[in-house]
């Protein structure tokens, strides 16, 4: 198995290590598995982190079950399907909520506090089987009979009713329905219990004696109701506006005819929530939604805005000259997908994504306040704020693969205005937009993409049709339509960019980074301490040695000092071993390539002399590890982990990074479009042809073995390694003065070599065939003088491309494009 990609890495400093307890239950097992799947895809976990993971989280009888294979790391997936097939089949998690059901207690006609705990569970039940994805039977008449059967008289008229005026009966429907009842049993301030009625009989106890349940009828008589007690009266809140102890404030006649702006300011100046209509603090936990045209928010709908207010509502439609730059995406969580609008926005620092998303999808986020402010100073507190990593992708035919959106952070409402796009329309009006893959949408943005992900949204292609004329922009999305336009229905409000708030240090390095373009051709760099010591150590060892150079490893230190490091890349060459046992072309390549190294001089066996005569502490044994490009199947690296610790320490750590001495990639891309004929190529294995200097060679152990029954061989790199944390630098600084020491012969070709070269890549334009040829030909040679090969040829020439003896067709390089 490959091991984490950089991006899985990242995501592992913001998602949690550990998974929630699972002991066996069934209602347990789906945050247990969205977990497990979702912290798997994102953060790349291999099979001996996740054996560690599962022998913390399970307990009882899930731990009994597979106490006896949780003991190899390859056993691992056995492992969740055991899992899988005991406690998560669909039709045991169904039949688990119904037997809750069916211990349900029927609430009492005459006591307004026995319809809490009822209305809490079928609640429960709902949201479960929403969230399993078992929507069939939210439609299931059979199951809600049964549950309105246990309703007394008076409340199953009123269902039929409300039933009637929602033109629909579902399970859905009736939990809206009863939790208008158990709100109004909260707001009466009845001593409820809140614990699912399933507890309250035949459930779990605490051992204590329950006290006596205190009635309270439910209705709307007046002082003179039979039942009702003086000291439940009291307990009823008048209207709001009316003061009538007869019904609440979202009854009241008086209340439905006032304008909305007047709505708002009397439950501004009561300080009402917006979905309910009571007096409450933090969220409402009552599922109301607005039910006026295709609005489907959490408020009731008598607070749905009918006129633009405060420039901030996003219900309003009306027709605006502008369209955002929005588009469908779908976010993936283990085997959930939905499809949610996206807005693309180049105003924001941050990615924000609503919560209820993440609730269905199932996401395991870190837990941090947010604080988001835009303009005018405004401020807004998501203190409940999850940050996480998703994955996500386009929904239209040109979408690439899936993306990792990193640090998404969760908000309980965007409010960011609706939008429609009807492509038809579009082709119909502009000709520049036809022929184009462009998806068409109607809906209000559930998530906002910022330029901390500007990877998943940066332009690829462009269509630009005139002046006063929207653009159509392909991402990796997919195409995006903004700008001007005379009939979009969009929300008349305004938009405001988000940003996270940020320290002065974090703000001068945006500025740095935004001007980073602008200064890149003409930036002096000011040296660290550190780059002065790295740079006066490349001065010091680097030396020409016949056709290569020679340099040392840039030391922190004078005179560092290793713990023993043998065991750790033995145990690290075991599981490698396992793997290359699985994939026997595999093995063969890397057995191919270790010789093929020694026959280069890139390494050397150990001899006895070495093994002997090197403290321990002056010797470092590298782990070797193989990388495989997805998009190169046939290209296997050798990587050595210069990353790998023991009791802390690592060869990385006590290495330094040394100066930043590549070209700023901007400038290099200026000069390969300057001219007319374009060129480039790049250098075969930069690094090795680097040797290090005797001192150091030792520090660059390794151990391999072709069979499992030898012992293993132990072997010196002679050369840069890739995975180093200074091979870069020394990489640039050899190429460097290489070019400098023949400068005086080949001015061209070393000013090429100096200011052309983006790491081992070099792009260059002149403007004749052949000065291309010529300069090409001269960078060529200077290169071989320090032993580099440049190769793999392009050019907008096929002239070009013949001159230099490149057999094989010339591959376009797009900048346009990844």
């Amino acid at each position: 198995m490959v091991g984490p990609t950089k991006a899985q890495l990242a995501a592992r400093k913001g998602l949690t290590f550990k998974l929630p307890k699972f002991s066996g239950k069934p209602a347990q097992w789906p945050l247990f598995y969205a977990a497990y799947k979702t912290s798997n895809e994102a953060c790349g976990y291999m099979d001996h982190e996740n054996l560690m993971r599962l022998q913390e989280s399970l307990e009882g009888d899930a731990l009994e079950l597979v106490s006896g294979q949780l003991l190899l790391p390859e056993s691992i997936p056995r492992v969740i399907e055991k899992l899988r097939r005991h406690y998560g089949r669909p039709e045991q998690l169904l039949q688990n909520l119904l037997d809750k059901v069916n211990h349900l207690e029927p609430p009492k006609p005459d006591n307004l506090r026995s319809f809490v705990p009822f209305g809490n569970t079928v609640e429960q039940l709902c949201g479960h089987l929403e969230a399993a994805e078992l929507r069939q039977h939210l439609v299931n008449p059979l199951l809600i009979k049964s549950l309105v059967a246990k309703l007394p008289d008076r409340e199953k008229r009123e269902w039929v009713h409300y039933r009637r005026n929602k033109g629909e009966q579902t399970l859905r429907t009736l939990t809206d329905f009863l939790m208008e009842i158990v709100e109004d049993a909260c707001e009466a301030n009845v001593d409820v219990d809140f614990k699912p009625a399933y507890q309250l009989k035949g459930g779990p106890s605490s051992g204590k004696k329950k006290p006596k349940e205190k009635g309270a009828l439910y209705c709307h008589s007046g002082e003179n109701s039979p039942g009702a007690s003086s000291s439940d009266r009291k307990r009823l809140k008048p209207c709001n506006l009316c003061q009538s102890m007869e019904h609440r404030l979202r009854h009241c006649a008086d209340f439905k005819k006032l304008s909305y702006t007047n709505r708002l300011k009397l439950a501004t100046r009561d300080k009402l929530c917006h979905v309910c209509l009571n007096e409450h603090g933090g969220l409402c936990r009552f599922r109301i939604f607005c039910n006026i045209g295709d609005c489907k928010e959490h408020h009731n709908p008598l607070m749905h805005p009918v006129r633009h207010t405060f420039g901030m509502s996003a219900h309003i439609r009306s027709n605006c000259t502008a369209m955002f730059r929005m588009v469908p995406v779908q976010l993936h969580c283990g085997g959930k997908s939905i499809t949610v609008l996206a807005f693309l926005d180049e105003g924001a620092s941050v990615t924000l994504l609503e919560k209820k998303l993440a609730d269905r999808l199932g996401v395991v986020g870190v837990q941090e306040r947010l604080t988001i402010k835009w303009t005018a100073d405004i401020t807004r507190e998501e203190k409940d704020s999850r940050r996480m990593n998703l994955w996500a992708s386009g929904v239209s035919p040109d979408a690439g693969e899936k993306l990792l959106l990193h640090s998404v952070r969760t908000v309980g409402k965007l409010m960011l205005p609706r939008q429609r796009l009807d492509y038809q329309e579009l082709a119909t009006q502009y000709q520049h937009m036809r022929g184009l893959s462009i998806e068409s949408y109607d809906g209000q943005p559930e998530l906002l993409i910022g330029l901390n992900n500007i990877h998943s949204f940066a332009p690829m292609e462009a269509k630009v049709g005139a002046p006063v004329e929207p653009i159509a922009v392909r991402c990796k999305f997919g195409w995006t339509v903004y700008g001007p336009r005379h009939f979009a229905t969009v929300a008349a409000g305004n938009y405001f960019g988000y940003h996270q708030a940020i320290t002065n240090e974090d703000l001068h390095e945006l500025l740095k980074s935004h001007y980073a373009l602008e200064e890149s051709v003409v930036m002096v760099p000011q040296e660290s301490t550190e780059e002065k010591r790295a740079r006066e150590i490349l001065e010091r060892t680097t030396k020409r040695v016949g056709d290569r150079f020679e340099t040392g490893l840039l030391w922190k230190t004078d005179d560092p000092k290793f713990p023993v490091s043998f065991p750790m890349a033995v145990r690290r060459m075991k599981q490698l071993e396992k793997r290359l046992q699985k994939n026997p072309e595999l093995h063969e390549n890397v057995c191919k390539q270790i010789d093929e190294y020694q026959e280069k001089g890139y390494a050397h066996l150990a001899t006895e002399d070495e093994l002997a005569g090197t403290p321990p502490d002056e010797v470092w044994y590298l782990p070797l590890s193989v990388v495989q490009n997805p998009k190169k199947p046939g290209k296997i690296r050798l990587v050595w982990d210069a990353a790998a610790t023991v009791q802390g320490v690592s060869l990385n750590s006590l290495l330094l990074k040394g100066p930043d001495m590549l070209v700023p990639l901007v400038k290099v891309l200026f000069g390969f479009r300057e001219w007319r004929i374009a060129f480039g190529g790049d250098v075969k294995e930069m690094f090795h042809q680097m040797k290090i200097r005797t001192e150091d060679k030792q520090k660059q152990r390794f151990v391999f073995r072709k069979t499992p029954d030898v012992s293993p061989s132990i072997y010196v790199m002679d050369v840069a390694t890739f995975g180093s944390t200074s091979s870069p630098c020394s990489a640039q600084f050899v190429k460097n003065r290489n070019a400098e020491e023949l400068a005086a012969q080949y001015p061209a070709a070393a000013a090429a070599i100096i200011n052309r070269h983006y790491v081992d890549d070099y792009f260059d334009s002149v403007d004749t065939v052949e000065e291309a040829v010529k300069l090409a030909q001269e960078v060529r040679l200077v290169h071989r003088k320090a032993g580099f090969e440049i190769r793999n040829w392009v050019s907008n020439s096929p002239k070009v491309i013949r001159s230099l003896g490149e057999t094989k067709p010339a591959a376009p390089v797009h900048f346009n494009r990844d």
